[in-house]
């Protein structure tokens, strides 16, 4: 990763971790395996502090955050947020073996990536 790339996650983190409430950002995908192209996008995965009880600003949350960023880094269609807790167990999965970006060190963390795990063995003994 170029010394520009890393700038440019470092202020994706501070921009998430300033306006809403996180216990944990990763980046997954291929900036994270670094086989990444120069067009290659950000694939972020937000585990966030707070559960939203309407279904409808559960969903749009993800894509606020990544209008958000893109609006203040200019880096537009270059980024893909998820909410890792919306999305299905084999892209968890995924997202968990990429990089823990930020971990605010509470048990949220710990105990959605052992529910991760714990999914994705049980459908393997299937």
């Amino acid at each position: 990763m170029t010394q520009e790339d890393e700038q440019l996650l470092n202020r994706f983190q501070a921009l998430i971790k300033r306006e809403w409430q996180v216990d944990a950002i990763y980046l997954y995908g291929s900036r994270a395996q670094n086989t990444a192209r120069p067009d290659s996008d950000w694939d972020l995965a937000i585990l966030f502090h707070n559960f939203i009880n309407n279904r409808i600003e559960r969903v749009l949350r993800p894509q606020e955050v990544e209008a958000y960023l893109e609006e203040q880094t200019k880096a537009y269609d270059k980024i893909s947020i998820i909410d890792l807790e919306l999305v299905p167990a084999p892209l968890q999965f995924n997202v968990i073996r990429g990089q823990r970006l930020y971990d605010r060190n509470v048990p949220h963390v710990r105990r959605t990536e052992n529910a991760i795990y714990s999914r994705i063995e049980l459908d393997y003994e299937r």
